[in-house]
């Protein structure tokens, strides 16, 4: 009972920043428009500028090619991280992985969320409306959320699925980290830890292709994207050394010809060494068996039996079969 109430609570744990993304997110809209800071118009688009010369958002000629291209990769953006995590848990992925990914997720959305609150940033989209605008006004809270690009879409394919999913945004100013690209980049940079031929050129390139899509579709900026990778970065390694284990580590264990599938699962003293399978390249199998022998714990052998030989007797003997083995080889030479 104890140990289920342990892995409850520890779930419990690894859940609570997703629940706090999605509780804050839900209730951002009901923030009073008077409390909320002032928006920032002209941050992002200087910041381009300084980086790459330019804004990236107006490089690119609008056609209903990009369009849809730029419209796939948004339209699967929710259902990212669910098939992420039903993948991992379909690979049997180790727990302490599995959670690190959650646990990441989750405070990359609420430093995201908290950041978007704290310091709004108009979009792309907004900009360009503003600065065309013969007599601007201050952007005000009371916007609704547009859909900019993908509104060609919709006229395109006829429905109105990014008007209404774009209306009811409760936050529209939320231009800076993008978290259409900071979800992608979370999820490729855990995949990596699952490395199977090239599949991760994939799924980088999936998120490559949706940072592209962001920009074209004058949703975000570039210093957007670079800043959902740095949230996406971040939260990953923190995760790293909050639950332990290396990216690189092995879902299942090394199993050595000398050892069975259920033995490789038994703890094994401190100080022990399973036998490896490079022991044998390196040394033959006497040589191996040697070293296996040496590295048995001493305290477990001379407690099993008292009628036992000690490790030093076995030493020894190993040491007699490989010579007699190797006199029985020049017999036969001679």
């Amino acid at each position: 009972m104890s140990s289920c109430l342990r892995v409850i609570a520890f779930w419990v744990v690894v859940f609570v920043p997703v629940a706090i993304w999605l509780s804050c997110y839900s209730a951002a809209g009901l923030i009073p428009s008077e409390t909320r800071p002032i928006i920032a118009v002209y941050a992002l688009p200087m910041s381009d500028k300084m980086l790459v010369g330019g804004l990236p958002h107006r490089w690119f000629h609008n056609s209903p090619i990009f369009d849809l291209c730029a419209a796939g990769p948004y339209m699967a953006h929710v259902t990212l991280p669910i098939i992420f995590l039903a993948w991992m848990l379909l690979q049997r992925t180790s727990t302490p992985r599995v959670a690190r990914f959650v646990w990441a997720f989750g405070w990359m959305n609420v430093l995201s969320l908290a950041t978007q609150l704290a310091l709004p940033t108009a979009p792309p989209w907004f900009y360009d409306l503003y600065t065309n605008d013969q007599h601007p006004q201050m952007p005000s809270y009371a916007q609704r959320g547009f859909p900019a690009g993908l509104l060609r879409v919709d006229d395109l394919l006829g429905t109105s699925i990014f008007r209404n999913a774009y209306s009811r945004s409760p936050v529209v100013y939320g231009a800076f980290p993008s978290m259409h690209c900071g979800w992608p980049f979370m999820i490729a940079m855990h995949y990596t830890a699952h490395p199977s031929g090239t599949r991760w050129l994939w799924v980088w390139s999936y998120a490559i292709l949706l940072a592209w899509a962001a920009m074209y579709l004058r949703h975000h900026y570039l210093t957007d994207v670079l800043g959902a990778f740095a949230y996406a970065y971040i939260p990953t390694r923190i995760s790293h050394w909050t639950f332990g284990g290396s990216p690189k580590e092995k879902m299942t264990p090394h199993l050595s010809p000398s050892c069975s599938p259920e033995e490789a699962l038994l703890p094994r003293a401190a100080g022990h060494r399973r036998p490896h399978s490079a022991d044998m390249t390196r040394m033959g199998f006497a040589g191996s068996s040697l070293v296996s022998a040496l590295t048995l714990p001493e305290s477990k052998t001379k407690m099993s039996d008292p009628t036992t030989p000690n490790v030093e007797d076995r030493v020894c003997h190993l040491q007699e079969s490989v010579m007699g083995s190797k006199d029985q080889e020049h017999d036969c030479i001679v």
